[in-house]
C-alpha cells in the first residue's frame, strides 16, 4: 500500500527503477536514444504546442507511443544511463500533458484548443489530476 504525503496524495514508486542494471549504454544505444528523444521533442512541439485540437493531441499520443516503445526497448536490455532515465521521464511528462490537454475541452490561458475556443468555467475551473493509469480527473480548487 502507498504511503501518504503531507498533502494527502498517495506516493507511488517510480515506474522505471533500474532492474539491477550495472552496465552503461553502448554508443549505438546512446545514439538511438537521442533519436527517440529528439522525435519526442518534435512531436510535442508540433502536436501539443500553442494551438491544440483533438486531432493534433491524438497524433501526439501516437508519436509518443512510438518513441516510448523505442526507449523501453533500450531500457529492457538491462543497461542504464542518466539520459535513459531522463528519456523515460520525458515520456511520462509528455503523456500527462497530452492526456490532460485532451480532457480539458476548453481554452484558457496558455492552453488553447482550436476545437474548443471558449472558456468553460462551469466544467473546468478545477485542477487537472493525471493518474498513473492514464486517467484524468478535475478536482475542485
Amino acid at each position: 500500500m502507498c504511503a501518504e504525503r503531507q498533502d494527502g496524495l498517495p506516493l507511488e514508486r517510480c515506474q522505471f527503477e533500474e532492474r539491477n542494471a550495472q552496465e552503461p549504454l553502448c554508443r549505438s544505444d546512446d545514439a538511438l536514444l537521442e533519436v527517440h528523444i529528439t522525435h519526442l521533442r518534435h512531436a510535442m512541439w508540433a502536436n501539443a504546442g500553442w494551438l491544440r485540437s483533438t486531432t493534433t493531441l491524438n497524433a501526439g499520443l501516437s508519436k509518443l507511443d512510438e518513441c516510448e516503445t523505442g526507449i523501453e526497448h533500450i531500457a529492457q536490455q538491462g543497461k542504464t544511463s542518466r539520459r535513459l532515465a531522463e528519456g523515460r521521464a520525458l515520456c511520462c511528462v509528455a503523456r500527462a500533458i497530452l492526456k490532460t490537454a485532451l480532457a480539458r475541452e476548453e481554452s484558457g490561458g496558455a492552453h488553447f484548443r482550436n476545437d474548443y475556443p471558449r472558456r468553460d468555467d462551469g466544467r473546468f475551473q478545477r485542477h487537472s489530476a493525471a493518474g498513473s493509469d492514464g486517467t484524468v480527473r478535475f478536482e475542485e480548487w
